[in-house]
């Protein structure tokens, strides 16, 4: 069976994980555009609801032939699991895509580089089951797209003192190393609007015609897709705290730690069963030089979307808005661990 693209444009996309954290805004930025007709895959258990122009298909994401059957005529498939789902889920599910002719599949890594995976700065991390991901279609004949995007703000900045290192209702922050690092950062509604974007563009520059120079989907084929909001500081992040809550920094307590020793601290928690040790280490590694920093390939690519041309406000003005999002999902009883 084949996916065959209608004018060299993709028009029917499938999405695995659709009313979650990440998944929700993904789809709205992707229903903002009449030009695609969405599938979202659930399983059959679960109560999820989406708008009236989604198609909804309950599938059992262990069996292939369910799969298949559900993703065959789909140009694109979107794939966002639970970071605990097991890899043998994945490659099922992509196994499935490439029999159903699935031409272009966005694996669920969303978030780190996986062409780092044997960096020194990740070579203890989970960014390589994202890397695992990523064989998982290469090996199935499959055509990738990895989106690299930094750690999520809303979430990573209001989740835990585990991920960003700040307790906001203790009104305290600790910073890893000085604090100065900058690590490249995104919104949920960022990302949504860049992938958004990329599924519009041609699929194909041979197709499009002589004398067409932009990009197309193509161009990401096998590569990564490099997407940064703003680069920010844990500093700068208390910074925007203090703007957006109206505080002082005097009014913050104030720690340091050293970025190997909470590497090893969330490691042991880690190994105690305490899983908030497993974010206290992974984001201890996002601090590491060279972990999550890559702003020149993300304003290569938002130059290539055309990012820019809606992205004109000042840095301490998108970071102030991102933070206000993530205290607004505090007060509106946001669930972090919401399905997918």
């Amino acid at each position: 069976m084949s996916s065959t693209t209608t004018n060299n444009r993709i028009t029917k996309i499938a999405i695995i994980g659709g009313s979650g954290n990440l998944g929700t805004p993904l789809l709205t930025a992707l229903l903002s555009s009449s030009s695609h007709t969405i599938t979202a895959l659930t399983r059959p258990t679960s109560t999820s609801t989406f708008p009236p122009s989604v198609i909804v298909k309950k599938v059992d994401y262990t069996s292939p032939s369910s799969l298949v059957d559900a993703l065959t005529g789909q140009d694109l498939l979107l794939i966002i699991l639970k970071a605990w789902t097991p890899p043998e889920v994945h490659q099922t599910i992509v196994r499935a895509a490439v029999d159903a002719g699935v031409k272009f599949i966005l694996p669920s890594t969303w978030g780190g580089d996986v062409s780092l995976a044997s960096s020194p700065a990740w070579r203890d991390d989970p960014i390589q089951t994202s890397a695992l991901y990523v064989k998982q279609v290469r090996e199935a004949g499959g055509k990738w797209i990895n989106v690299c995007c930094g750690f999520w703000y809303e979430w990573s900045l209001v989740l835990s003192e585990a991920c960003f290192g700040f307790d906001l209702e203790g009104k305290r922050v600790t910073f890893y190393g000085d604090g100065e690092r900058k690590i490249c950062s995104s919104s949920w509604g960022y990302v949504g609007e860049a992938v958004k974007r990329f599924v519009a563009l041609p699929v194909s520059r041979v197709e499009e015609g002589e004398g067409y120079n932009g990009a197309v989907v193509e161009d990401w084929a096998d590569e990564t897709l490099y997407i940064s909001e703003f680069e920010v500081s844990q500093k700068d992040m208390l910074e925007s705290l203090c703007r957006v809550l109206g505080s002082k920094k005097e009014e913050w307590g104030i720690g340091y730690q050293d970025i190997e020793e909470r590497v090893k601290e969330g490691e042991k928690e880690m190994g105690e069963g305490n899983m908030l040790g497993f974010a206290k280490a992974l984001y201890a590694r996002g601090f590491r030089e060279g972990a999550m920093q890559f702003e020149e390939p993300a304003r290569r690519d938002a130059e290539r979307l055309g990012l820019r041309e809606v992205d004109g406000k000042a840095q301490e003005e998108k970071v102030d808005e991102a933070t206000r999002r993530g205290l607004e999902m505090v007060r509106n009883g946001w669930n972090p661990f919401k399905s997918g």
